[in-house]
């Protein structure tokens, strides 16, 4: 009995499906694209608070340098990489290769 009521729901559902495909589709279209939209909003908010989540940490450490700068410390002018003093400049020279096959064994 469960097999023939089965049955006789899915041809219902078929020929309703057949009579009102042009509804059916439209459903399926609009929830493709909500589902889309939400898909992109999504990504799109994450970027939004990623890219507020950086300014914060660049404003947070502008902040710590003007007051090293006020409090007269040398890494508030510069920051974190002091600039090269140009009277004690040491160049490190590496010798090349002397030929393609030490080249490519990084000798």
């Amino acid at each position: 009995m469960k097999a023939f009521v089965a049955l006789i729901a899915a041809v219902l559902l078929i020929g309703w499906l057949l009579h009102y495909w042009q509804a059916v589709l439209g459903a399926v279209l609009v929830g493709a694209l909500v589902y889309a939209a939400a898909l992109g909003g999504r990504s799109w908010w994450r970027r939004r608070a990623d890219h507020r989540w950086q300014q914060e940490l660049l404003a947070d450490e502008a902040q710590r340098q003007h007051e090293q700068y006020l409090a007269g410390e040398m890494a508030g002018v510069y920051g974190n990489f002091r600039p090269v003093d140009l009277d004690r400049v040491r160049p490190r020279l590496r010798r090349l290769p002397s030929s393609p096959t030490a080249w490519r064994a990084g000798r």
